[in-house]
């Protein structure tokens, strides 16, 4: 029985993974088999009901008709429909389409909001923030190019496009903060000729660079509450139907 277990758990660790996989495909491959026998037929006709967005209806319309040598039959459905079920197409300029994938794993917003255009901002911004390190910068930069060179379409590819945007922003961050792999620069780097690292830091609208997260605390806790109800408050616009 020991020995017959042993086998067993050795065969489960090794096919597992293919079984779930090859079981989720099947499932999918079974459901679009199926599809037809959802629909309206007939020995000579079917009808087939479904969504598309509003500008791309006539495309839909004179690709049907080519596809079917003009003997399909389309028309758009004029009865009112529950407005929670009309499904959501998510639309964005390039630059923050990646950040669809994000918006996907919580749920579809409701028509007219635009999360992923504030994502785009908010997720590498607050990423940058608490990363804020030249040295890791760099890495996240690198892993995102390698993940974009070796992925060029698709979730990964989208994941490695967030991750650049996130890299470049810490690095950002890190020259305000003054951090290269959690090292502070500005102190070490002038050690031998002064105690002091005033001396070397720039003021800008009177914030002194590089900002040290370990001795300005008290700055950046209010800097950070400040942007933290901003961007609840802009979460609470968004929601309340402004933007639709």
């Amino acid at each position: 029985m020991a020995s017959i277990d042993s086998e067993l758990a050795s065969i489960k660790a090794e096919y597992s993974e293919f079984i779930t996989a090859a079981d989720e495909y099947l499932s999918i491959e079974t459901q679009r088999a199926e599809a037809p026998l959802r629909f309206a037929t007939s020995l000579n006709a079917f009808i087939i009901d479904g969504w598309v967005p509003s500008d791309k209806y006539d495309d839909l319309e004179s690709k049907l008709k080519d596809g079917t040598r003009g003997q399909a039959f389309i028309t758009k459905l004029t009865e009112e429909v529950n407005e929670e079920d009309i499904p959501v197409e998510l639309e964005n300029p390039g630059p923050a389409k990646p950040f669809e994938l994000l918006i996907d794993t919580f749920a579809t917003p409701n028509t007219g909001d635009r999360p992923a255009s504030v994502i785009f901002i908010t997720f590498p911004l607050f990423y940058g923030i608490m990363l804020g390190d030249v040295g890791y910068g760099i890495i996240v930069a690198a892993l995102s190019l390698y993940i974009m060179n070796k992925f060029k379409t698709g979730a990964l590819n989208s994941l490695g496009m967030i991750l650049l945007y996130s890299g470049v922003l810490s690095i950002l961050f890190g020259i305000i903060f003054g951090e290269f792999s959690v090292s502070r620069y500005s102190t070490w780097k002038f050690t031998m000729r002064s105690s002091r690292d005033t001396w070397c830091r720039t003021t800008i609208a009177g914030i002194h660079l590089p900002v040290h997260r370990l001795g300005e605390v008290q700055p950046l806790l209010i800097l950070t509450f400040a942007i933290g109800i901003l961007h609840i408050l802009t979460g609470l616009v968004i929601g309340s139907g402004t933007y639709q």
